[in-house]
Protein backbone atom coordinates (compact mmCIF):
# COMPACT_ATOMS: atom_id res chain seq x y z
CA UNK A 1 0.00 0.00 0.00
CA UNK A 2 1.32 3.42 -0.92
CA UNK A 3 1.86 5.87 1.87
CA UNK A 4 1.20 9.55 2.33
CA UNK A 5 3.75 11.21 4.59
CA UNK A 6 2.26 14.09 6.56
CA UNK A 7 4.79 16.37 8.21
CA UNK A 8 3.45 18.40 11.12
CA UNK A 9 6.24 20.69 12.40
CA UNK A 10 4.53 21.63 15.65
CA UNK A 11 5.73 22.86 19.00
CA UNK A 12 2.36 24.33 19.99
CA UNK A 13 1.69 21.73 22.69
CA UNK A 14 4.80 22.44 24.77
CA UNK A 15 5.58 24.91 27.53
CA UNK A 16 8.69 27.05 27.15
CA UNK A 17 11.55 25.93 29.41
CA UNK A 18 12.31 29.53 30.42
CA UNK A 19 11.22 33.07 29.52
CA UNK A 20 11.83 33.73 25.84
CA UNK A 21 12.34 30.04 24.98
CA UNK A 22 10.62 28.62 21.90
CA UNK A 23 10.53 24.79 21.99
CA UNK A 24 12.48 23.41 19.03
CA UNK A 25 10.44 20.30 18.38
CA UNK A 26 8.94 21.93 15.28
CA UNK A 27 12.27 21.14 13.59
CA UNK A 28 11.91 17.36 13.96
CA UNK A 29 10.14 16.59 10.65
CA UNK A 30 12.57 18.63 8.53
CA UNK A 31 15.64 17.27 10.34
CA UNK A 32 14.43 13.69 9.81
CA UNK A 33 13.80 14.39 6.14
CA UNK A 34 17.27 15.97 5.73
CA UNK A 35 18.85 12.89 7.29
CA UNK A 36 17.44 10.41 4.81
CA UNK A 37 13.78 9.94 5.57
CA UNK A 38 12.98 11.77 2.32
CA UNK A 39 14.93 9.10 0.40
CA UNK A 40 13.19 6.26 2.23
CA UNK A 41 9.83 7.76 1.28
CA UNK A 42 10.78 9.15 -2.15
CA UNK A 43 7.94 7.29 -3.90
CA UNK A 44 5.34 8.62 -1.45
CA UNK A 45 3.19 11.70 -1.42
CA UNK A 46 4.73 14.09 1.12
CA UNK A 47 2.83 17.10 2.47
CA UNK A 48 3.67 19.59 5.18
CA UNK A 49 0.97 21.19 7.29
CA UNK A 50 2.13 24.71 8.15
CA UNK A 51 2.15 25.25 11.87
CA UNK A 52 0.78 28.47 13.36
CA UNK A 53 3.30 30.59 15.22
CA UNK A 54 4.06 29.45 18.77
CA UNK A 55 3.16 31.78 21.63
CA UNK A 56 3.91 31.36 25.33
CA UNK A 57 1.10 33.80 26.19
CA UNK A 58 -2.46 33.18 27.40
CA UNK A 59 -5.19 33.00 24.77
CA UNK A 60 -8.69 34.21 25.63
CA UNK A 61 -11.21 31.46 26.22
CA UNK A 62 -8.81 28.60 27.01
CA UNK A 63 -6.51 27.36 29.78
CA UNK A 64 -4.48 25.46 27.16
CA UNK A 65 -1.36 27.05 25.73
CA UNK A 66 -1.94 27.79 22.02
CA UNK A 67 -5.33 26.08 22.36
CA UNK A 68 -7.08 27.77 19.43
CA UNK A 69 -4.06 27.28 17.19
CA UNK A 70 -3.93 23.60 18.18
CA UNK A 71 -7.56 23.13 17.24
CA UNK A 72 -6.89 24.67 13.81
CA UNK A 73 -3.76 22.52 13.31
CA UNK A 74 -5.53 19.32 14.38
CA UNK A 75 -8.45 19.99 12.04
CA UNK A 76 -6.00 20.47 9.15
CA UNK A 77 -4.21 17.24 10.06
CA UNK A 78 -7.52 15.38 10.22
CA UNK A 79 -8.38 16.63 6.72
CA UNK A 80 -5.04 15.37 5.34
CA UNK A 81 -5.49 11.96 6.95
CA UNK A 82 -9.05 11.67 5.71
CA UNK A 83 -7.91 12.62 2.18
CA UNK A 84 -5.17 9.95 2.32
CA UNK A 85 -7.65 7.32 3.44
CA UNK A 86 -10.05 8.31 0.64
CA UNK A 87 -7.25 7.71 -1.89
CA UNK A 88 -6.38 4.37 -0.22
CA UNK A 89 -3.02 5.71 0.93
CA UNK A 90 -1.63 4.81 4.34
CA UNK A 91 -1.06 8.06 6.29
CA UNK A 92 2.22 8.30 8.21
CA UNK A 93 2.35 11.35 10.48
CA UNK A 94 5.68 12.80 11.57
CA UNK A 95 5.23 15.53 14.11
CA UNK A 96 6.99 17.68 16.60
CA UNK A 97 4.97 17.09 19.78
CA UNK A 98 2.12 14.85 20.94
CA UNK A 99 -0.53 17.58 20.86
CA UNK A 100 -1.25 16.49 17.26
CA UNK A 101 -2.71 13.17 18.47
CA UNK A 102 -6.31 14.48 18.33
CA UNK A 103 -5.96 15.37 14.64
CA UNK A 104 -4.47 12.00 13.77
CA UNK A 105 -7.33 10.17 15.48
CA UNK A 106 -10.00 12.54 14.17
CA UNK A 107 -8.93 11.96 10.56
CA UNK A 108 -8.97 8.21 11.10
CA UNK A 109 -12.32 8.23 12.95
CA UNK A 110 -14.01 10.12 10.13
CA UNK A 111 -13.27 7.26 7.78
CA UNK A 112 -13.04 4.19 10.01
CA UNK A 113 -15.45 4.69 12.87
CA UNK A 114 -14.26 3.24 16.19
CA UNK A 115 -10.54 3.14 16.96
CA UNK A 116 -8.14 1.59 19.42
CA UNK A 117 -5.02 3.36 20.66
CA UNK A 118 -1.73 2.09 22.04
CA UNK A 119 -0.26 5.20 23.69
CA UNK A 120 3.50 4.73 24.19
CA UNK A 121 5.05 7.50 26.24
CA UNK A 122 7.18 7.98 29.33
CA UNK A 123 4.38 10.18 30.68
CA UNK A 124 0.70 9.37 30.88
CA UNK A 125 -0.24 12.70 29.21
CA UNK A 126 -3.44 12.50 31.22
CA UNK A 127 -3.70 15.93 32.85
CA UNK A 128 -7.30 17.15 32.70
CA UNK A 129 -9.76 19.24 34.79
CA UNK A 130 -10.56 16.20 36.94
CA UNK A 131 -6.99 15.99 38.26
CA UNK A 132 -5.60 19.49 37.61
CA UNK A 133 -6.77 23.05 38.01
CA UNK A 134 -4.85 26.02 36.72
CA UNK A 135 -3.79 28.28 39.55
CA UNK A 136 -4.48 32.02 39.14
CA UNK A 137 -1.53 33.74 37.48
CA UNK A 138 0.09 30.49 36.38
CA UNK A 139 1.01 29.59 32.83
CA UNK A 140 -1.60 27.81 30.69
CA UNK A 141 -1.34 24.03 30.52
CA UNK A 142 0.60 22.41 27.71
CA UNK A 143 -1.55 20.11 25.58
CA UNK A 144 1.38 17.71 25.16
CA UNK A 145 0.84 16.80 28.82
CA UNK A 146 -2.84 16.09 28.28
CA UNK A 147 -3.15 14.53 24.82
CA UNK A 148 -4.32 11.13 26.12
CA UNK A 149 -6.91 12.84 28.32
CA UNK A 150 -8.10 14.97 25.38
CA UNK A 151 -8.60 12.05 22.97
CA UNK A 152 -10.57 10.17 25.64
CA UNK A 153 -12.87 13.18 26.03
CA UNK A 154 -11.43 14.82 29.15
CA UNK A 155 -10.64 18.50 29.00
CA UNK A 156 -11.79 21.66 27.33
CA UNK A 157 -14.35 21.23 24.53
CA UNK A 158 -11.97 23.23 22.33
CA UNK A 159 -9.85 20.06 22.02
CA UNK A 160 -12.32 17.31 22.94
CA UNK A 161 -15.42 18.08 20.83
CA UNK A 162 -14.93 17.59 17.08
CA UNK A 163 -17.26 18.12 14.12
CA UNK A 164 -18.97 14.95 12.96
CA UNK A 165 -17.84 12.88 15.96
CA UNK A 166 -20.10 11.96 18.84
CA UNK A 167 -18.28 11.38 22.11
CA UNK A 168 -14.53 11.00 22.56
CA UNK A 169 -12.15 10.20 19.72
CA UNK A 170 -11.33 6.90 21.42
CA UNK A 171 -13.12 5.18 24.30
CA UNK A 172 -11.36 4.34 27.57
CA UNK A 173 -11.75 0.61 27.03
CA UNK A 174 -9.95 0.88 23.67
CA UNK A 175 -6.77 2.50 25.09
CA UNK A 176 -3.58 0.92 26.39
CA UNK A 177 -0.84 3.10 27.94
CA UNK A 178 2.72 1.71 27.80
CA UNK A 179 5.99 3.09 29.10
CA UNK A 180 4.61 5.53 31.68
CA UNK A 181 7.19 5.92 34.45
CA UNK A 182 5.88 8.72 36.67
CA UNK A 183 3.34 6.60 38.58
CA UNK A 184 6.28 5.20 40.57
CA UNK A 185 6.64 8.59 42.25
CA UNK A 186 4.84 8.97 45.57
CA UNK A 187 3.37 12.38 44.67
CA UNK A 188 2.15 11.26 41.23
CA UNK A 189 -1.26 12.84 40.57
CA UNK A 190 -2.37 11.88 37.05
Amino acid sequence: MMKKIILVPSNLGLNPLYDGHIPGTFRAPSVLMQHGLDKAFSACDIVTIPCPEYSPEDEPGTDILNGHKLRQLNLQLADEIEAANRRHLKPVVIGGDCAILPGALLGSRRRSGGLALVHIDGHSDFRHPGNWKRQPGSRPAAAAGMDLALVTGRGEPLLTVWPGIEGPLVSDDAVIQLGERESRQEDYEW
